[in-house]
């Protein structure tokens, strides 16, 4: 599965060197390794997703229990933030279902570079819109309200502290 995408990702890693670090990060088996509790709850609410989430039934104030697979993710993604903080450079994460198109290094490279221009924290490449957008910040680039999904952003060092 990773053939393509690896391919993909030099090419990427060739074009944009100067503008973002990339590098395969192992992520954390939430059945294997140990979450701490202090890095990672065990619960969340539909407080939030309730606000945006228009289908039927779906309401605030229930709290659900977070599997292993989600406390994994979770705690890989922080993971990740913590190594963008300390870092200079904003960072490409990609989950590992992730798949770029063709064109996905040619788009990026532009599209950092705009995100840059407007001082972002994040840049969201994989995301299921939850909200109108805010504003437009410049061709094919929005302030978003709220997204779901974390499968491919570009994480600037100050929004990992943010996040942090």
């Amino acid at each position: 599965r990773w053939e393509g995408i690896s391919t993909r990702l030099a090419r990427l890693e060739e074009a944009s060197s100067k503008l973002l670090r990339v590098e395969r990060f192992a992520a954390t088996d939430g059945l294997a390794q140990e979450v701490p509790v202090e890095d990672v709850g065990k619960t969340w609410t539909t407080d939030r997703n309730a606000k945006y989430d228009g289908r039927q039934g779906y309401r605030a104030g229930v709290a659900l229990q977070m599997t292993s697979g989600e406390r994994g993710c979770a705690m890989s993604h922080v993971r990740a933030w913590r190594v963008v903080a300390a870092s200079s450079k904003p960072v490409l994460v990609m989950e590992d279902d992730a798949m770029p198109s063709a064109t996905f290094s040619k788009r990026l490279s532009r599209s950092v570079a705009r995100a840059e221009a407007a001082s972002a924290d994040v840049l969201y490449l994989g995301y299921i819109k939850g909200a109108e957008w805010r504003s437009q910040i410049g061709p094919g680039l929005y302030e978003a309200e709220y997204l779901w999904t974390t499968v491919s952003y570009v994480l600037w060092p100050s929004g990992a502290k943010k996040l942090l």
